[in-house]
């Protein structure tokens, strides 16, 4: 077969994909790769076919052996060099020549789209991969790709969808981990005992990967109120892996856990084999923890000071935080803040609870959620990842910042932003409730935003002593998010920031936010209840008080607290440590 009758029926065959008429092209593609392994494009083309007629491990693998006779591997070499030192534009043209001369080339399609999603346009690089994934459906590396520009554009549905076709795809270790984690982080609970049951099937042998699904899923067990068995699956994962240390602290953060004697031997033994650091910091918070219950505050505090120092080391940048604050309170001025996006009255409306974490905002949003017609969700990434997309737009469509552009934006491109919270929120939404809850905490900063795109918006400011919240925040581990928390004089200048900032949307804003006080709402729970209820525009219900009873996940560190009945113990709870620490930290600087 001469080359040019070879591309005379790839291009038949071509068309007939185009036609969607998968099984001729087929019948004319197949012979043509057979009698000639080295044609790239055929066997591309090949692989699209069998993808779209239900072959997909087939698909993917004759996609993966087709890079043996990639004629472009050269051009690649050079991308991946420049790509290493950075040089995108260098890299961007040859990919861009790759395309010309060559058609859909998964490595040229790549490239651009991890270019896009290295200089932060995501939006970008999920038009280049989506087009190319329509070529090339069985390409793991683009899949994978996509999936990371759909996270990074905020597009939860897409990504999760995306990363079960993946897991389709390519069902191993890697890709169910993956697609876990994600189902965690968004809050998509139904689907995870079966997927982390096919990760442990692929992690056999390996005691650390069984540890860590074990671990995800004893969370996951935690927020939809199992406690029995997600300390069982907790267990099963320091079984696995007594080293887990991830797994030791959520283990001690159980509410009044009682460590038994081979357990608090092996913990004191980790901690003298494990130094303190970084990597270590989960054991010593569980060690502080185990011994809180055993020994006097002096100590408590000791130990909680150890754990703490673990994860500072300098890490958070407190002038950075507040300039952060002080750029918000002069970008968003009262001319900034007059023109909003239209009110719009067939959407559900948010519940923005903001504040500091520890503050007492689980429980409002557990009495809130009990309400008729709210719906309680989680702490979103939404809003912050709305935010991030109008600062790409601000930059691609005037050539400035977000908060350069405040004025500039119109009515409708404020309603482009609304729709896409609400788009994307939807996820975090289980019923169809007149009003929703988001309470990611550090939304305090984007009360302006708000105001901006989400005019009906209710917003909800709670409060707590601040030394009770401080020695709250100071015995807490974090992953990640909360950097602030391990040192107290960053607490102090966090929580005057904060305060600072309120004091600002308070003035800017007149009447915008409902200041709540915890030790109010734990006091006079029917009063303060009742007007919240006003401020958001509806009847309170005595439901609302029987919030401990609630069968809804919930997704912080107090999970275990409001599945009891109110209380006031928490209150004044920072004087068991008043000789021990210097109250100082929140003195103005």
């Amino acid at each position: 077969m001469s080359s040019d009758n070879t591309v005379s029926i790839y291009n038949q065959a071509s068309l007939l994909v185009q036609k969607a008429d998968y099984a001729n092209a087929l019948k004319l593609i197949y012979p043509t790769v057979k009698s000639h392994p080295t044609f790239f494009k055929g066997w591309l083309l090949f692989s699209r076919c069998l993808y779209a007629i239900g072959h997909v491990k087939e698909a993917v693998d004759i996609a993966l052996n087709a890079e043996n006779v990639d004629p472009m591997k050269r051009e690649f070499e050079q991308i991946s060099l420049l790509m290493e030192q950075q040089d995108y534009s260098a890299a961007e043209q040859i990919a861009l020549q790759m395309l010309k001369e060559f058609g859909p080339h998964p490595k040229a399609y790549f490239t651009l789209g991890r270019i896009f999603l290295q200089v932060n346009l995501p939006e970008e690089g999920i038009e280049v991969l989506e087009q190319a994934v329509e070529h090339l459906p069985s390409n793991l590396s683009i899949r994978k790709l996509l999936s990371d520009g759909y996270a990074s554009a905020g597009q939860y549905r897409n990504t999760i969808e995306s990363l079960k076709t993946l897991t389709t795809l390519d069902e191993c270790f890697d890709t169910l981990w993956l697609l876990i984690t994600h189902l965690l982080k968004y809050g998509q609970y139904e689907d995870i005992e079966q997927y982390c049951q096919r990760a442990l099937n692929h992690a056999a042998g390996d005691a650390e990967k069984v540890s860590q699904i074990n671990l995800v899923y004893g969370q996951m067990l935690r927020i939809v109120g199992q406690r029995d068995k997600s300390i069982a699956t907790i267990k099963r994962s320091l079984e696995s892996n007594p080293q887990n240390m991830e797994a030791w602290w959520a283990l001690a953060d159980f509410k009044n856990y009682p460590f038994n004697e081979g357990e608090m031997q092996k913990l004191n033994a980790l901690t003298r084999s494990n130094p303190p650091s970084l990597s270590t910091s989960p054991l010593y918070f569980a060690l502080a923890k185990m011994r809180e219950t055993q020994v006097m505050p002096e100590q408590s505090i000791s130990d909680y000071r150890v754990a703490n120092a673990c994860k500072s080391a300098g890490h958070f940048k407190v002038e950075s935080l507040k300039r952060e604050y002080e750029q918000r309170q002069a970008a968003y001025t009262a001319k900034a803040l007059q023109l909003q996006a239209p009110i719009q009255n067939d959407s559900p409306t948010p519940i923005f609870i903001v504040g500091l974490p520890r503050s007492g905002s689980t429980l409002l949003e557990q009495m809130l959620a009990t309400h008729s017609k709210i719906d309680g969700t989680m702490e979103q990434p939404t809003l912050p990842d709305v935010e991030a997309a109008a600062q790409r737009y601000a930059l691609k469509q005037y050539g400035v910042s977000l908060t350069q552009a405040l004025e500039r934006f119109t009515p409708d491109e404020l309603s482009m932003f609304k729709e896409q919270y609400l788009r994307e929120s939807a996820i975090f939404r289980s019923g169809t409730a007149p009003f929703f809850i988001d309470k990611q905490l550090f939304n305090h900063r984007l009360v302006g935003f708000i105001h901006k795109i989400l005019p009906e918006a209710v917003i909800i400011d709670v409060r707590r002593d601040p030394f009770d919240c401080a020695i709250s925040l100071f015995k807490q581990y974090f992953p990640s998010g909360v950097e602030f928390s391990y040192d107290f004089q960053d607490i102090g200048t966090t929580y005057n920031a904060y305060t600072a900032l309120m004091d600002y949307w308070h003035c800017a804003l007149p009447n915008r936010v409902l200041t709540v006080h915890y030790e109010a709402l734990v006091s006079e729970p029917e009063k303060e209840l009742t007007k919240i209820f006003n401020h958001i525009g509806l009847h309170y219900e005595n439901e609302c008080l029987q919030f401990s009873h609630t069968k809804r996940p919930i997704h912080t560190a107090s999970s275990e607290q409001v599945r009891e009945p109110l209380n006031t113990n928490a209150i004044g709870r920072w004087s068991d440590y008043e000789l021990y620490i210097d109250k100082s930290f929140l003195t103005e600087t």
